[in-house]
């Protein structure tokens, strides 16, 4: 039988849809048909699963930090005060600089990730670091848009 932990789940990081919560199965039986890889190693399907999670989250992340710099630079460019652009500004100039280090950045580790999976599909190591990377990434640029 299938049993919850908790019902109250976690949060997650970057994906606001997704629920999770410890669920664990006592004394399930499984047709054979149904079983996945060999009995008793079904972890190792779980964390590839995890990890591919991971994976897509990562340039999610970044293509929303890529997003949010066009905003601001937009924004910047449109936005006037004492009769200029603040765009034209030091601060504001410097704040843009800084969220597009973040993004290049989270671009750089998604490619050098990815890249990796390729050459070897079985080095998922960079798919955590990634993700976190990214999702604080975009965090830093967003914060640079409450500048605004």
């Amino acid at each position: 039988m299938a049993r919850r932990v908790d019902g109250r789940g976690r949060a997650e990081d970057g994906d606001q849809g997704s629920s999770t919560t410890a669920v664990f199965f006592d004394n399930v039986k499984v047709p054979v048909e149904n079983v996945l890889g060999e009995i008793g190693r079904g972890h190792i399907i779980a964390f590839n699963i995890l990890n591919l999670g991971r994976l897509k989250l990562g340039p999610f992340a970044h293509g929303g930090c890529r997003d949010d710099l066009a905003v601001s630079i937009r924004y910047a460019k449109e936005r006037k005060a004492f009769g200029k652009s603040i765009s034209e500004f030091g601060m504001i100039q410097h704040k843009l600089a800084e969220m597009a280090i973040r993004m290049y950045a989270s671009e750089s580790m998604t490619y050098r990730v990815v890249g990796n999976i390729e050459r070897s599909s079985r080095d998922f190591r960079g798919t955590s670091r990634m993700r976190e990377h990214n999702v604080e990434g975009r965090r830093g640029v967003r914060d640079g848009m409450l500048l605004y």
